[in-house]
């Protein structure tokens, strides 16, 4: 950055500043047309004769027909004059409604207010009126005429470490200014401390900005008298950035109630009374104000003390800001307007943050790719002891101007972590790419199951840094090795046909060592295939171990005999791969149909192994799980239609079993179990008899004891129903 020397010293320069805006508007004399380029520009200059009084005190203009047809008409006026009006037409027989004439307050002196109406294209009939009568008013009718050539704006300057790039902006000629990049009075220039913003409090859109430039340059050339545009720059609603005034970036122009000296004025296009700027005109807005803050050792965030209106303000401000100024000529002024200045925080932060950009290239980071190639490695990108792998952290480009240069170290404190080629460099990075150079590493054999290693990279340039970035590696994939022996199930409260059973399984695992295991479980049908159940996790000891694991059965299972599938992973493998061991153990299960949907049933094994214990020499458990469907016959289930009992025949006693149920399949077995103290209790296998069918998929069925019951007294009996 440079600190940009004054051209004169601010007390004549503010001096200067306000012989230039105090000028009146044009005095009485003959219309004049003034036009370069195709536009057209003709003034009238109205006494106080030319106003008619109204009732309420107000004055009115006899309809006045312009030399040429216009667009934009500039009005400045004297005396008391107050709120005025404007009203166009092409014939002088249609009239369009009455448009406000605002005060801009750029620069007028007291009681010489003026203002810029849009009245569209084809107006050739002008007629004002106000509140109250006024002393005189200056007229400018304006053609801004068709576009100038096609020229693009000048691009964006070049800008060396530590500056700000000039944005691109279009030149005076490029927009069609008539006295092209010259000036009808000679520049004079400040030294700049502050950055002014204001808006046009024109219209919100335009088919050609350029013509409304043209415009705003009839109006303060000639209407204001100020003998070039007043703002050093213009910026429309697409972001585009114009030349104001002649002279360049410090000249001294006309925009700041008459305390113009130390300022540049930069006007956004529009009236933003009620409406944003566009996020574009605000970032063309940040990017010039940020590249004339950093050419003047400005901070954007910052305050000053402005000498020529004797005020305190933000380094960038908006127009009423300056408003009353000690020294000044208007005051009230809303300008940038209400919905601009709340932004202009941001605007100002937004600026900041370019300019600090600007200091040197700022750089992050973009994440790593680790790979392990040949010599080696087997090429799975996993991190295990014993391999080689590359290491490759990514930078991203965040700003700030090229990044040249670049070398990076890559250093660790891990007591396992190798690094084998621990520097490299990086390509030259542009603002926003991302490039990623190579470190070579390793873990040695020792290394410990899961190990997590850091590491950090430090990258410096030929024109910034150094930046550290700290890397958090993935676990080290050390897999011990793992045996699934036996297993066996202890069954839980089940409710038949509802395909939920709530048991527990028991494995006997061995490992090597210990890890953090996942264990997957699936049964395995009849037909073949496998129905994934639930899994869960579990720390496995070194050594032989039993875990054990709640199931839940899927709804709505096929009858038949069902194994179950046990696999073993590591809960830290990164590689999805193939578990550490799988096993299948066939027929574990016996699965009925839904014959009892409303029977509540526990699911019990074969009596020699209700133990739940696994045995280890077993890989089958074939016929031991059944229903044991539990009633006791002083309270049978009218829902279920069951009824348990004893029928005397002659001399002997028979327990009987009548229920009504789905239609099932022929391999189900039934017995009758009898006990006399709720203990012990004695099986009895029950022939099948033909059901009768009771309609609706119901069946009838009728089962009687093929031996008489004990003489001993009974009191409870139940149903056992398995597989054949």
């Amino acid at each position: 950055m440079r600190l940009h020397p004054a051209t004169l010293p601010i007390a004549l320069a503010a001096a200067l500043a306000a012989a230039l805006v105090m000028r009146p508007p044009v005095p009485p004399a003959a219309d004049r047309d003034d036009q370069s380029q195709a536009m057209r520009v003709s003034e009238r200059w109205l006494d106080a004769e030319a106003f008619r009084r109204e009732q309420g005190g107000g004055a009115i203009s006899a309809p006045l027909v312009a030399a040429h047809d216009f667009s934009t008409l500039g009005v400045a006026w004297q005396g008391r004059g107050g709120r005025g009006e404007v009203r166009a037409s092409s014939d002088g027989q249609r009239w369009g409604g009455w448009i406000p004439l605002i005060d801009d307050h750029h620069g007028s002196a007291p009681g010489q207010p003026a203002a810029l109406a849009d009245l569209g294209d084809g107006a050739r009939f002008v007629q004002l009126r106000f509140d109250a009568p006024p002393a005189g008013a200056a007229l400018t009718f304006i053609a801004p005429g068709g576009a100038p050539p096609p020229q693009p704006a000048a691009p964006a300057s070049a800008a060396g470490p530590g500056e700000v790039p000039k944005p691109p902006v279009v030149t005076r000629t490029a927009w069609g200014c008539p006295d092209g990049q010259g000036s009808r009075w000679a520049p004079v220039a400040s030294e700049v401390g502050f950055l002014i913003v204001h808006h046009s409090a024109g219209s919100n859109s335009s088919s050609d900005w350029a013509a409304t430039v043209r415009g705003i340059w009839s109006f303060h050339t000639i209407t204001r008298g100020w003998g070039d545009v007043g703002y050093n720059f213009l910026i429309d609603p697409d972001g585009v950035i114009y030349e104001g005034r002649a002279g360049g970036d410090d000249t001294i122009g006309a925009h700041f109630s008459c305390t113009n000296s130390g300022t540049m004025g930069v006007c956004l296009m529009g009236d933003f009374t009620s409406v944003e700027p566009t996020p574009a005109a605000l970032e063309s807005l940040a990017q010039l104000l940020a590249w004339k803050a950093c050419k003047e050792s400005i901070d954007p965030a910052g305050q000053g003390f402005h000498s020529a209106s004797g005020l305190g303000l933000d380094r960038i401000s908006g127009h009423r800001d300056g408003n009353p100024g000690t020294q000044g000529c208007a005051s009230g002024t809303v300008c940038p307007g209400a919905q601009l200045y709340p932004l202009l925080p941001g605007v100002r932060g937004r600026a900041a943050s370019i300019v600090a950009a600007a200091g040197e290239p700022q750089l992050g980071s973009g994440g790593y790719s680790l790979a392990d190639p040949a010599p080696g490695g087997d090429g799975d990108g996993v991190l295990e002891p014993g391999e080689r792998f590359a290491l490759a952290p990514a930078l991203r480009h965040l700003g700030g101007g090229p990044a040249a240069g670049l070398q990076a170290e890559v250093t660790t404190a891990d007591p396992y972590l190798q690094i084998f080629a621990s520097e490299a460099a990086y390509p030259d990075l542009a603002d926003g790419a991302t490039a990623d150079a190579t470190f070579g590493l390793g873990f040695p054999a020792q290394t410990p199951h899961g190990h997590r290693a850091a590491a950090t990279v430090t990258v410096t340039a030929a024109n910034g840094g150094p930046w550290t970035f700290p890397l958090q590696l993935p676990p080290v994939f050390a897999p011990p090795a793992a045996e699934v022996a036996g297993v066996s199930l202890e069954p839980g409260e089940v409710r038949a046909g509802g395909g939920a059973w709530v048991g527990t399984a028991a494995y006997q695992v061995e490992a090597d060592r210990a890890f953090g295991a996942r264990f997957e479980l699936a049964l395995l049908p009849p037909g073949g295939g496998e129905l994934p159940l639930t899994g869960f996790a579990s720390a496995v000891a070194a050594g032989p171990q039993i875990k054990t694991r709640a199931l839940a059965l899927p709804p709505d299972l096929a009858p038949g005999r069902y194994g179950l599938r046990v696999a073993v992973r590591d809960d830290t493998d990164p590689g999805g791969g193939p578990p550490l061991v799988a096993r299948d153990f066939a027929d574990v299960l016996a699965v009925l149909s839904e014959a009892f949907p409303d029977w509540a049933a526990r699911l019990i094994p074969d009596p020699a192994q209700r133990g739940g214990s696994a045995d280890p020499d077993r890989d089958t458990l074939p016929n031991l799980l059944e229903y044991a469907l539990m009633l006791d016959p002083s309270a049978p289930s009218p829902d279920a239609g069951l009824q348990i009992g004893r029928i005397t025949i002659g001399s002997d006693e028979y327990a009987t079993v009548q229920f009504a149920a789905r239609a099932f399949a022929p391999e189900l077995r039934f017995e009758v179990e009898v006990t006399a103290d709720g203990v012990d209790w004695a099986w009895g296998a029950l022939p099948v008899a033909e059901p009768t069918p009771l309609g609706g998929g119901r069946e009838l069925h009728h089962f009687r004891a093929a031996q008489p019951l004990d003489a001993e007294p009974r009191q409870q009996l139940r149903l056992r129903v398995g597989l054949q």
